[in-house]
């Protein structure tokens, strides 16, 4: 291995920044706050038995499970129910390129784990009934024809389960889950349906959704979706429009 980075992991706004730091192995390091300074401390620091420089950890909703991503392609999944004796759960390696985020589906599409990466793919993870060291890849949305893919964020619950992915050619990925076709008894398919649209005149580095127009228990599909995207040339910010069946650039306010 050659020297590569530590991970610090800040679960509160303490002051402390999630930043990276030169050392000999690839390891991770918990930390929490101190309720009576105001400071971090330390839980646990383990290695990650990651090749490259780690880019990207991500705990679930509930913060029972963390994913690293790395420069070496991988993807490892820790059980940090006890933080100070973080327990291996399992290795995707399913990547050729860098794997430069990760991000942890919301709960009620189920416990599902999306990862971007410079090979220009997308890759959604399921985790299987057998248990949390039992993972398989859903879908592999292959968008090398836009470069190596730099973010990516799940939408609210609301819009489905759907998936935006930002590339380095400026493009944005929307990735939505149709919905599940059952042929015989054991073969079950998935369908999935990517929309693109070009967002940026330079790279597309970050994306995120903004929070549904309404709060509902029955799903709104894109109806009232927003994304904002970052890239060389600024911060955009989109509306679907179910009349076009696009996404359109919402006007920027100008000030009187």
């Amino acid at each position: 291995l050659r020297p590569n980075a530590a991970l610090w992991i800040a679960p509160c706004s303490t002051g402390l920044p999630v930043g990276l730091d030169r050392a000999e192995s690839v390891s991770a390091s918990f930390v929490h706050s101190s309720e009576c300074v105001g400071m971090a401390t330390i839980l646990a620091e383990f290695d990650t038995a990651h090749c490259g420089m780690i880019h990207d950890a991500q705990l679930d909703t509930f913060g029972q499970c963390l994913a690293t991503a790395s420069a070496d392609g991988h993807i490892r999944l820790w059980d940090v129910r006890k933080p100070k004796e973080p327990g291996f759960l399992a290795d995707l390696g399913g990547h050729e390129g860098a794997v430069h985020q990760v991000a942890w589906a919301p709960p009620t599409a189920g416990v599902l784990l999306a990862s971007a990466s410079a090979d220009g793919t997308v890759a959604v993870w399921g985790r299987q009934a057998r248990g949390p060291s039992h993972w398989h890849r859903l879908r592999h949305e292959d968008l090398e024809r836009h470069g190596p893919v730099r973010s990516l964020a799940w939408a609210p619950s609301e819009h489905g389960t759907a998936l935006a992915c930002a590339s380095d050619d400026g493009t944005v990925t929307v990735v939505t889950h149709l919905g599940v076709v059952r042929s015989g008894e054991a073969t079950v398919e998935h369908r999935w349906e990517a929309r693109s649209f070009q967002a940026h005149g330079g790279q597309a580095l970050a994306v995120s959704w903004a929070s549904p127009p309404v709060f509902s228990d029955k799903p709104l599909g894109m109806q009232g979706a927003r994304l904002a995207t970052a890239g060389d040339d600024g911060v955009h910010v989109w509306c679907w429009s179910a009349a076009l069946g696009s996404w359109e650039a919402e006007p920027a306010e100008q000030d009187a």
